[in-house]
Order: C-alpha cells, then structure tokens, then sequence
C-alpha cells in the first residue's frame, strides 16, 4: 500500500472505516476530504478505489473559482452514479449489487 510507506495509514483507515460503514446498509455515509493543493488527497482516494470491491464508486471535486452552484460537486457525483447505472444495462442486477453487502479486499 503505497500510502502507508508516505505516512498516510491514518487518513485511508479512516476513509475505509466509512466505506465498511457504508456498507452495512443500515445508514449512508458521505465522506469530505479537504487540504491544501498537492496534500495527496486525489491519491487517498484512488488507493481506497484500488481496495474495495464495489462498481458504483463516484467522487467530485469542489471549485472554488465556480462558487455559483455550492452543490455542484453533489450534484456531479450523483450524476456519475446516474451514468454508471444507465449504462450498466440490467436494473434488476443493478438493484442487486445495490442490496448486497459489497466485501472490501483488504
């Protein structure tokens, strides 16, 4: 894992302590990741991808520049669900996936 060797065990343990929370199916979890530009913050994110075994993952960054819509990055990840299952075909599958407990691989 390439985080811990940068010192990073804390931040990824806490985002796949609420992923597997997540994953319990008795509530939904958003996560937040603030910090400073080149923090590591896309990286934190990509390994957890790279660990859990799930194909309804979306993320959205915030732009501070475009402060018009406060709820665009929501919105954009919403939408990126909204692809993943229009183009995944099968809705009943896709309801499936959604009710099964998904299984991290770590």
């Amino acid at each position: 894992n390439n985080l811990r060797n940068r010192g990073r065990e804390a931040e990824f343990q806490r985002l796949l302590d609420a992923y597997r929370r997540a994953c319990d199916l008795s509530h939904s979890e958003l996560v937040l990741i603030h910090g400073d530009e080149g923090a590591g913050k896309n990286t934190l994110v990509e390994e957890l991808v790279q660990n859990v075994n799930t194909p309804y993952f979306c993320e959205a960054k915030f732009d501070q520049i475009s402060t018009n819509n406060p709820y665009s990055s929501i919105m954009e990840a919403c939408n990126q669900l909204c692809q993943i299952i229009q183009h995944s075909g099968d809705l009943e599958e896709i309801r499936n996936n959604l009710l099964q407990k998904p299984e991290t691989q770590l």
